[in-house]
């Protein structure tokens, strides 16, 4: 009877064993597992980035190239209105001219 115990205590001790090695290898592997998708998390991670960095570069180009092209419309209005005011102006400095020298005033 002793011997059939101890027999079974020592089947124990190695069912023990050999589940905790397996438990063991069972991280191991997860681990590596693990690992792997964070490395290939980064890889995608960082081609997002690269992308959401150049599409940012691009818009920002786009948005510079709009106010530029606003700013030179209203340059050319603003231009326009000061030709248009010194013409006038011009105008009636000839026209007073002529009245001052007929004495139309």
């Amino acid at each position: 009877m002793h011997v059939c115990r101890g027999f079974a205590v020592l089947e124990d001790g190695a069912l023990a064993h050999n589940l905790q090695e397996q438990e063991i290898e069972q991280h191991y592997a997860s681990n590596i597992e693990k690992n792997k998708l964070v490395r290939q998390d980064v890889c995608v991670a960082k081609k997002l980035q690269d992308e959401e960095e150049l599409e940012a570069k691009h818009f920002s180009r786009e948005h510079q190239q709009q106010i530029e092209e606003l700013d030179s419309q209203y340059a050319k209005v603003i231009q326009e209105e000061i030709e248009q005011c010194v013409a006038e102006s011009l105008q009636r400095e000839r026209q007073d001219k002529v009245c001052f020298v007929f004495g139309l005033w």
